[in-house]
């Protein structure tokens, strides 16, 4: 007999072979959808290498981390866990099925875990498929891509934990349920309803509270904790993903709040007669909640509504008050649908009118609480003393692009700085101050005086999240602050190596110097300070630069591209840009090349004017400052004989003079790939001043 056994393999196998049908489709169906996408972008990739040629791949190298792969794994925990945990459990709704079930020789514990080992193994099944024939493509197309294999197999933990939460959640509905419309209504309810509850709060607050974050809430109440729900969630609110899939407290929450509706669940299967099965739920008290929670969540959408209207006095309260009418009554009638549906029972309506009722009571007794709390958080300010410290982020939240590296290595550095945390201690108070005496206080938060920052606050367990507009010197003080933290400087110049990163400058070059441009980048980035260093990281602020180099790259699962400007900082890497742009030019661009000499040569006739045009740019690196002359304005400019004499041959490498203005002419042909960049200086041009018709830019 098998009545002690907690597990038995033999009901295992078979409930795994009832889901056969299931997971071998949806397998099968990830896998392809996995597939043919890495297979037509190694095609493209493949022909536009061929176009462009070989010394241009490095271009075309796609970056792969775990991000690439949510939007399929996705698919995985919304609709293929729930069809398998669904099936495995219908037998719950069937009295034959149910009947003989539990007259089977095993204990409800067995066949609990059995049932659960069934469907789980099925996903953990497709997981592998989905990993190792995305593995192999990448490698037979390894030229193709640059993968960072640790954030792939990350994101796939994260989104299993998904599964694992959909799954615990489909069969504690099923474990207290029973019929399929019921199943499917509790698990959506078990899922959402908590955090749909605290968005419609979220989203009352941020735009009745000028001051609250709209990319963070209160802490652990955040939607980001819940990984299912952030991902969802996300797609509305245009949050970034990084914070929900990449961090530890996500994937913990989540797995712990599994386990606690598979114990839950657990439980009430153990508990639950045979004769559940066609019924709603186990109980009328159980039927009661349901659809009081039912009508809860309709109902709060209009007070919730109503409360924004009472605290903003530009919404006409009467409108407000027509659409809490409005939310009651679909409330209402939700309800009884459901009854309708659930019971089959057109008698058993009037038992709903209780669960209508205190739906709505609880919905206005919420209103209540959620005024209170908008007016805490409008008077909230912190003591400077009790702050242990700040993090600032001033960095891209949205989930459709790649994060900034530097931003985002500023967001995480804790600032303890007394000097930085009183700076946003008073412009929270000056913030305030202005929004309860102007009338204008966005007008006035938006003129470029101030600048928006979300802070994060530690003046207790939690912390709170505000966004606080700073002014440039406060702003100056908070970096001052961070500097401080070594930690903070060194991951701030960690860069990643060539073969780590897809690496793009401003100009063209082949990828054998694109390396050797990046790794003498690199060696100079190691020797400089953390000032030159900053002062370049930020250098659109100060003026125009040069030159350019985009870097992508994925670290612990998290995708960044950021730019930095090449300036008077980096003298060598300046050096060998110039000379590898000009090289390129010497040895792709020659017929192009002589045409814009013969341009120039017909300049005064305007003769090819309308298949060509060029400009210059005269760059002043030390300060920083750049002026442009355009090809109309050069007819009888003083300066062209001299750009013919200094164009007639092409220089492969020379020594710039970086205390002189330094020439860029960029030429525009009328072919395809007839473009380009090349780099000069001439002889008695040793300032701005020495050009004329120079026209400024970015001063």
């Amino acid at each position: 007999m098998n009545n002690k056994k907690i597990f038995s393999v033999k009901m295992f196998w078979q409930s795994f072979l009832q889901l056969k049908v299931i997971g071998f489709i949806s397998t099968i169906l990830m896998v392809l959808i996995t597939c043919v996408p890495i297979c037509i972008s190694a095609v493209n990739i493949k022909s536009n290498i061929e176009y462009a040629g070989v010394e241009k791949a490095s271009r075309y190298v796609q970056l792969v981390d775990g991000n690439d792969f949510i939007p399929i794994l996705i698919l995985t925990f919304a609709i293929i866990t729930p069809v398998l945990v669904l099936f495995a459990w219908n037998f719950l709704n069937k009295r034959n099925t149910s009947d003989f079930y539990h007259s089977l020789a095993y204990t409800r514990l067995n066949l609990y875990l059995t049932k659960i080992a069934a469907f789980v193994l099925w996903i953990l099944i497709m997981y592998a498929s989905i990993f190792l024939s995305a593995a192999i493509l990448y490698n037979i197309f390894k030229t193709c891509y640059i993968v960072n294999y640790g954030s792939i197999l990350s994101v796939f933990f994260s989104e299993f934990i998904c599964c694992l939460l959909c799954a615990a959640a489909a069969t504690l509905a099923c474990s207290i349920t029973g019929n399929i419309f019921s199943n499917i209504c509790l698990t959506g309810l078990i899922l959402f309803f908590p955090r749909f509850i605290i968005l419609m709060v979220q989203v009352t607050v941020v735009s009745i509270v000028y001051f609250a974050s709209s990319e963070h809430f209160v802490s652990i109440l955040d939607n980001s904790y819940n990984m299912i729900v952030g991902q969802v969630f996300s797609v509305f609110t245009g949050s970034s993903l990084d914070g929900v899939i990449n961090v530890a407290h996500s994937k913990i929450y989540t797995f712990v709040l599994a386990l606690i509706y598979f114990v839950t669940g657990c439980l009430l299967f153990i508990r639950r007669k045979s004769e559940t099965a066609g019924k709603p739920t186990l109980s009328w008290k159980l039927q009661f909640v349901i659809r009081t929670v039912i009508g809860f969540s309709i109902s709060i959408i209009g007070v919730i509504s109503f409360v924004g209207a009472v605290r903003n006095a530009d919404i006409e309260k009467s409108q407000s008050i027509l659409y809490v009418v409005i939310t009651f009554i679909v409330a209402a009638v939700v309800v009884i649908v459901y009854e309708l549906i659930a019971s089959r029972k057109t008698h058993r309506v009037i038992k709903a009118i209780p669960s209508i009722i205190t739906a709505y009571v609880l919905a206005a007794v919420f209103g209540v609480i959620v005024n209170i709390g908008i007016g805490s958080m409008i008077n909230y300010q912190p003591d400077a003393s009790k702050i242990k410290y700040i993090k600032i982020n001033t960095g891209n939240g949205s989930y459709v692009y790649d994060k900034d590296y530097f931003s985002d290595v500023f967001s995480q550095v804790k600032i303890d700085d007394i000097d930085a945390i009183n700076s946003i201690v008073n412009s929270m108070k000056d913030n305030m101050e202005i929004y309860n005496t102007s009338d204008e206080y966005s007008a006035i938060f938006q003129n470029g005086d101030y600048s928006p920052v979300t802070v994060y606050i530690k003046d207790g367990i939690w912390g709170r999240y505000r966004t606080v507009y700073v002014k440039e010197k406060d702003i100056q003080t908070i970096i001052n602050g961070a500097v401080k933290n070594d930690e903070f400087c060194k991951k701030y110049k960690k860069l990643p190596q060539y073969e780590e990163a897809v690496i793009s400058w401003s100009d063209n070059m082949s990828d054998e110097d694109s390396k050797k441009l990046y790794n003498t980048f690199l060696d100079e980035v190691s020797k400089m300070s953390f000032e030159d260093w900053y002062l370049t990281v930020n250098g659109r602020k100060r003026g125009v630069s040069l030159a350019y180099v985009d870097i992508s790259f994925s670290l612990n699962g998290t995708k960044y591209t950021s730019e930095v400007l090449i300036g008077d900082k980096m003298p060598n890497t300046l050096q060998a840009y110039m000379n590898a742009v000009n090289k390129y030019v010497a040895e792709n661009k020659k017929d192009s090349y002589e045409s814009m000499c013969n341009y120039l040569d017909n300049i005064e006739t305007e003769k090819n004017k309308d298949n060509y045009t060029c400009y210059i740019s005269v760059y002043d690196v030390e300060n920083n400052t750049q002026s442009r002359i355009w090809s109309e304005n050069m007819d009888g400019n003083k300066i062209v004989p001299d750009l013919k004499e200094n164009l007639k041959n092409i220089s492969l490498e020379k020594k710039f003079d970086l205390t002189k203005p330094v020439i860029e002419i960029i030429f525009y042909g009328n072919r395809s790939g007839g473009s380009f960049s090349y780099f000069f200086q001439m002889d008695g041009y040793d300032s701005l001043d020495d050009f004329n018709n120079l026209g400024p830019i970015g001063l």
